[in-house]
């Protein structure tokens, strides 16, 4: 059966961009598009011209309906056709069915689609010259709202099917973080001075308490590692939907101590399998609303790496640690799924060491004002290059959210601790 699509009204807020994807459809010109939601704006009706099938009709209802169009189907009457008619028909029909489909993020098929970033190191230079004069101005306060206002253009700047990433963090959330920080260092501090000159410990018990804060500090990574996770994914977006980290600090702790010292103890033959477990635990306990991020990674099958970057990292001077990096993303991405659909990562390491060599270029020679345009070509790169395949249904994601502090991602900052997972 076939139908006569009728559009009656429209409740957007941009008929702008709403009439260019009803254009985009439709194969229309965009301004003919737009013209097309001010009529209907303006309590005027619109009727497609030809006639879709009842497939295209329940894609085009679905679509339509989320952009704000009210839709009618009218059942189309039986006619003679000629012979040819048919083939013209279901090309029209093929062509309508795909211009839907192209425009619509949410009735695409999710499949090879690649993420993009569509920042620029011009822009982030602004922000960065806005950022230092504003620091120097509160004299380094302003450095919590200098973090996120490059964290909110990087995520903005990064789109998966045309939807942009949200980042919802705020500097006071960070200046809390550190006050909290700043906090429990003065605590400590001011015990041990209190007890030495109270002539309560010696400088030789001073001494050791220090060495053991030393060691609890560095054990307590991990647990700083966790709450950063927490803030920045809690903190992140898409589609609406929030993303939360889901692993607890005692496991963090318990899987970083061990994965240390059996490191240590096997001469670094167990940290293949401390990689996986890492994977696991990171990747598995992130959600996207309510659904889980899966990692199915096993230590055997990146064993192979790992030796071969023993094996070579000497004779090529450093140089085999890109391809070695390479081969480790592309294999943690493609075992990272999601609702069904995988990632895949295709840099080479090749192309790893040429950004590496050109962005190392760019801050050599531009006395380090460059870092914006290094940071922008970073982003475009790992972008380019990250793909997710398969079947996902986004629509079927329930939002979740999971509060966290920031006190984690400050602690990390301050002790210059990477969080980049992935």
């Amino acid at each position: 059966m076939s139908y006569h699509l009728t559009l009656h009204s429209w409740t957007g807020s941009d008929p702008t961009a709403e009439g260019e994807k009803l254009a985009k459809v439709f194969r229309l010109d965009p301004p003919e598009g737009i013209r097309i939601v001010q009529d209907l704006q303006a309590g005027k009706i619109w009727v497609f011209d030809q006639t879709i099938s009842n497939e295209q009709a329940d894609l085009a209802l679905n679509y339509l309906s989320r952009l704000g169009f009210e839709v009618d189907l009218e059942p189309a009457l039986p006619q003679s056709i000629p012979p040819v008619a048919p083939v013209a028909q279901e090309n029209e029909a093929h062509d309508f069915l795909n211009k839907i489909e192209e425009s619509s993020p949410v009735l695409q098929k999710e499949s090879g689609e690649s993420f993009s970033f569509s920042g620029m190191g011009g822009e982030l230079f602004k922000i960065f010259i806005k950022n230092v004069i504003f620091i120097i101005g509160t004299l380094g306060v302003y450095k919590f709202w200098a973090k996120t206002n490059v964290r909110r253009y990087l995520w903005d700047h990064t789109l998966l099917h045309g939807d942009s990433f949200r980042y919802h963090g705020t500097g006071m959330e960070l200046l809390r973080g550190n006050i909290r920080l700043i906090g429990f260092i003065l605590f400590v501090s001011l015990g041990m001075g209190a007890a030495v000159y109270m002539d309560l410990a010696d400088e030789e018990v001073v001494d050791t308490v220090t060495s053991v804060l030393n060691l609890l500090i560095v054990i307590l990574i991990p647990a700083f590692m966790v709450g950063s996770r927490r803030y920045l994914l809690s903190r992140s977006s898409w589609r609406s939907v929030h993303f939360s980290f889901r692993g607890y600090r005692k496991e963090a702790i318990g899987l970083y101590v061990k994965g240390w010292l059996l490191s240590i103890i096997t001469l670094g033959f167990y940290w293949p399998y401390f990689l996986i477990q890492k994977e696991v635990f990171w990747r598995g306990n992130s959600f996207f609303g309510d659904k889980r991020i899966d990692f199915d990674g096993v230590a055997k099958d990146i064993l192979k790496t790992y030796f071969l970057m023993g094996l070579f990292i000497l004779p090529t001077l450093g140089l085999y640690y890109f391809w070695y990096k390479a081969r480790l993303q592309s294999y943690f991405w493609s075992h990272t799924h999601f609702e069904g659909a995988s990632f895949h990562f295709t840099a080479t390491g090749g192309e790893w060491l040429k950004l590496s060599l050109v962005n190392l270029l760019l801050l050599i020679f531009s006395f380090g004002f460059a870092f914006p345009w290094v940071t922008t070509r970073t982003m475009k790169f790992k972008t380019k290059h990250l793909f997710i395949e398969g079947h996902a249904n986004f629509d079927l994601v329930v939002q979740q959210m999971q509060d966290s502090g920031a006190f984690g991602d400050v602690a990390l900052d301050a002790m210059d601790v990477d969080m980049d997972i992935g």
